[in-house]
């Protein structure tokens, strides 16, 4: 059924549409440029003409270091009294929080 929607769509535009096939990645125009300081935008939208933000290059990319990083205490729903106050709360998880 899609390979047919997709013969009739290349039938009736031609050339124009090409359909890609199963599992090929889209290919998309970048539409940013990163000088170092700012990251702008191509104008694509009214909104992106004036957009800036600062580069991000030079950050780190991997996950959190553990040494900057402490232990989330969770109350588990209960409260100073140790009663649960709150239902459904507790396992999950450990987290962390970065400094």
């Amino acid at each position: 059924m899609f390979r047919q929607a997709i013969q009739r769509a290349s039938a009736a535009f031609g050339s124009r549409l090409r359909p890609l096939a199963i599992g090929q990645p889209v290919r998309r125009m970048a539409n940013t440029t990163d000088d170092g300081q700012f990251k702008s935008w191509k104008p694509l939208a009214p909104t992106l003409r004036q957009r800036r933000m600062t580069s991000r290059k030079e950050l780190h990319k991997g996950g959190p270091v553990r040494e900057l990083t402490v232990a989330k205490r969770r109350t588990g729903g209960r409260n100073n009294t140790g009663r649960i106050t709150c239902r459904h709360r507790g396992g999950g998880a450990k987290r962390r929080i970065r400094l």
